[in-house]
């Protein structure tokens, strides 16, 4: 989870909540993070609203996935957005 908190910007203790409350479902767990971040609970003003280039840019970063490829196809379906 500290990896998905470091690309999302993410807060840690909501985090830890989530993971507690889903620990044996990790679709439930990916879905209410993502849950988290779509309402804008991160520091918006510095980090911008949540989009696909930020999730893109999140994926394919090393602390969220290091996923490059499905960070070139996020960008590629939803350019720019």
């Amino acid at each position: 989870m500290e990896t998905h908190r470091t690309a999302l910007r993410l807060d840690q203790g909501q985090l830890k909540k989530i993971e507690k409350e889903n620990r044996d479902d990790l679709d439930d767990c990916l879905s209410e993070t993502l849950s988290l971040w779509l309402n804008k609970n991160y520091n918006t003003e510095r980090f911008g609203e949540p989009s696909w280039k930020l999730l893109a840019e999140a994926v394919g970063h090393p602390a969220g996935g290091n996923n490059p490829a499905l960070s070139d196809d996020i960008s590629m379906k939803h350019g720019g957005q």
